[in-house]
């Protein structure tokens, strides 16, 4: 009887849209800075060229802080789409259009703050911007196989 039973496949759905993340059929709003750095690193694992079954444990598509940083114009891209029509002009200097090792830091806590809370310690080492290594080379980037993870743009 139990082979009959099939669970769906839990996916990681980044909607920009409507601005939430998704898994396990679970929403979570999120700010737009929050999300475009998740929806960064969701999207590096999506378009990584190692081709393998499973990824989940793969970091060939982590990046370096200076990578990151190198990076910056396409995470403010993301972070314009998610403001809609707001001129650029009015967006801040700081923060996630201009990032630094203390405020992506600070973001990268606060969204794996968010994860746990609305997923849970079981999904957080999935879900969560990981980091592998040590300083100076730390590499940063999401752990969850790239053949669940959907972008909704």
């Amino acid at each position: 009887m139990l082979s009959l039973i099939k669970e769906d496949e839990i996916r990681l759905v980044i909607n920009l849209i409507s601005k939430k993340i998704i898994y396990n059929k679970v929403e979570i709003d999120i700010m737009p800075a929050h999300l475009a750095l998740y929806a960064f690193f969701a999207g590096l694992k999506k378009e990584c060229v190692k081709n393998a079954e499973t990824c989940g444990s793969c970091t060939d598509c982590f990046l370096e802080i200076s990578e990151i940083f190198g990076n910056q114009g396409r995470i403010t891209e993301l972070y314009k789409k998610l403001c809609g029509t707001r001129p650029v002009e009015e967006m801040s200097d700081k923060g996630i259009t201009c990032l630094d090792d203390k405020n992506f830091n600070s973001f990268k806590s606060k969204i794996k703050t968010n994860i746990l809370n609305k997923f849970g310690p079981y999904a957080l080492k999935d879900l969560e911007i990981a980091s592998i290594g040590s300083r100076p080379g730390m590499k940063y980037g999401i752990l969850t196989d790239k053949g669940k993870i959907e972008m909704v743009i």
